[in-house]
């Protein structure tokens, strides 16, 4: 059984090829070991007819049923997150999952069991909590409005809902960022409007003591990808969030320090659940 030292590192393998996975390669290739825990890429699943320099591609059932495969690396669309854990799961594989585990509370409540029954590592990583800009918010004073935005590109799987899910499902971080930020809010409208080449999709949020919260998502053929966070102060001025494009060179910290942190020690684990309102809230999102 593999115990993430150099003699006996763990076996990795990343499902799903977009700009998540692919990043994972890169950083988990680029560099074995952190912090005293070790590991080796043994593959990448896709359902793409596509190469990855230094990888070799595998069929799910193939990287599951391998015994040198010992962690699961999920990059795919949220709505097939729940099937993938729950499989990986089943054959004793630890797993790192992006951002949501699961698209309701009782399979989350499942799944965290389930690891923990089995000794085994779920690790979410959660890019959607901005802590840093929550406490700039908090001090700076009271707040009239908010918006949250977030463009980006209208690729294959994005752009057929049958197999991505609506909007703000294959997007649920973006109603997880608002939840972080501002607490509970409730829907009073939304629009989803069909464009040349893409979509926009807007949801309005209200807090529970009126403030209102505007979501706007902007998938468009040919667009760079950007988020911005933006708050008007009740003095006038503004709080604002704009994350740096995703660079080129390797962050080997993305890669790295889940494995370190997650897989080499059980103690790190925490057991986590999707708030079942935040799904809520994105299912109730209305379109004309």
């Amino acid at each position: 059984m593999a115990d993430g030292s150099a003699s006996n590192p763990y076996g990795v393998v990343v499902v799903g090829m977009g700009i998540a996975g692919r990043v994972r390669i890169r950083d988990l290739t680029a560099s074995t070991h952190c912090e005293g825990c070790h590991w080796t890429v043994k593959g990448f699943v896709s359902r793409r007819d596509i190469e990855v320099e230094g990888s070799v591609k595998l069929e799910l059932d193939e990287a599951l049923n391998r015994k040198d495969v010992h962690v699961i690396i999920i990059c795919t669309e949220n709505e097939q997150h729940e099937d993938q854990v729950r499989k990986s799961l089943q054959h004793g594989k630890h797993v790192l999952i992006e951002f949501p585990v699961a698209l309701n509370s009782r399979a989350a409540k499942e799944f965290y069991q389930l690891a923990s029954q089995k000794g085994l590592i779920l690790h979410q990583e959660n890019i959607a909590l901005l802590n840093n800009f929550k406490d700039k918010l908090t001090g700076a004073g009271k707040w009239k409005c908010g918006t949250i935005s977030l463009t980006g590109k209208l690729n294959g799987w994005i752009g057929d809902m049958k197999r991505s899910g609506r909007p703000f499902i294959a997007n649920i971080s973006l109603i997880e960022t608002v939840y972080h930020l501002v607490g509970e809010v409730k829907v009073i409208g939304g629009k989803f409007t069909t464009l040349e080449n893409g979509y926009n999709a807007t949801a309005e949020l209200e807090t529970t003591d009126g403030k209102k919260v505007i979501v706007s998502l902007t998938r468009l053929t040919e667009a760079k990808r950007q988020k911005r966070v933006y708050f008007e102060i009740e003095d006038g001025s503004t709080v604002e969030y704009v994350p740096e494009a995703p660079k080129s060179q390797s962050t080997q910290g993305d890669g790295k320090k889940p494995v370190s942190n997650n897989w080499g020690e059980k103690h790190n684990f925490e057991h986590w659940e999707l708030p079942e309102v935040t799904l809520n809230k994105a299912y109730q999102m209305k379109y004309q």
